[in-house]
């Protein structure tokens, strides 16, 4: 480029497009779970075999140290000239209301099924802003925000990353705990980032150690929404999905997927 200043502006340019993109796909995956309609497999379709098309998969937010930054700097720079940005102010509105969003859903969810937040034990999967690239970084994550909401709610909560430090995740006031030991007699799994390895897990068998009626938000639809929907008494919850589950008898219905 001719100057640090036409540098500079692409950078923000691109992270700022990239967050517009995400937020139109988070705010589409609104309108799936409102209607039971499942947005990932819509997205799949709407892309298929159409090359000008490229719209991503909902996510439960957009963090991290440059996305969450460089669309306020812009917008800054639009403002000392002069002009209205509302478009990266939107975007950046529904990015980051993502995680309040899940809570809120999870917490409806599991009363749905006699359960009170409160009273729940919940474990948190993924700390990282994100999982693939694989990264330590837990700047800015958006696991954060949903800690924020869900220590407003209950103060049993236990957490594990793959790769995230220890004592940074002992920082957040949460305890570290294994895999197998953060299911077992939890009542809510959220899993917040889309680290492969979990893709390793036997899911099923860890499901089986959770307190029933459970709950599984499955915030980056990393397992079958459909297989896990199907063991009883479980609750599959995901972006962009109706939640699908086999409720206890005696409980209010609620729509499969």
């Amino acid at each position: 480029m001719e100057s640090l200043e036409a540098a500079e502006l692409c950078k923000l340019i691109d992270n700022s497009f990239r967050d517009v993109r995400f937020a139109f796909a988070n705010q589409i995956a609104e309108i799936g779970e409102s209607i039971g309609l499942d947005i990932y497999r819509v997205i799949e379709a709407v892309n298929l075999n159409y090359s000008r098309n490229d719209i991503p998969k909902p996510s439960p937010g957009v963090g991290g140290p440059c996305l969450i930054k460089d669309p306020y700097i812009l917008r800054k720079l639009f403002r000392e000239s002069g002009l209205d940005a509302p478009l990266l102010t939107a975007a950046r509105h529904i990015n980051e209301a993502g995680p309040r969003r899940i809570v809120r859903s999870a917490e409806a969810l599991l009363k749905s099924v006699g359960k009170e937040l409160k009273d729940c034990r919940a474990f948190v999967v993924g700390f990282a802003f994100k999982g693939e690239p694989e990264t330590s970084d837990l700047r800015d994550s958006t696991t954060l925000w949903l800690l924020e909401e869900l220590k407003r709610r209950t103060d049993k909560i236990v957490g594990y990353d793959p790769v995230a430090f220890p004592s940074e995740m002992k920082s957040l006031g949460i305890r570290v705990v294994g895999v197998e030991d953060g299911f077992r007699d939890s009542d809510v799994v959220f899993i917040m980032n889309n680290h492969n390895s979990y893709l390793r897990w036997d899911i099923e068998r860890y499901i089986s150690l959770m307190k029933r009626p459970a709950l599984v938000y499955d915030c980056w639809r990393m397992f079958s929404d459909r297989k896990i929907a199907a063991l009883p008494n479980v609750l599959y919850a995901g972006i962009g999905v109706g939640c699908g589950g086999e409720l206890p008898a005696g409980t209010r219905e609620i729509e499969r997927v």
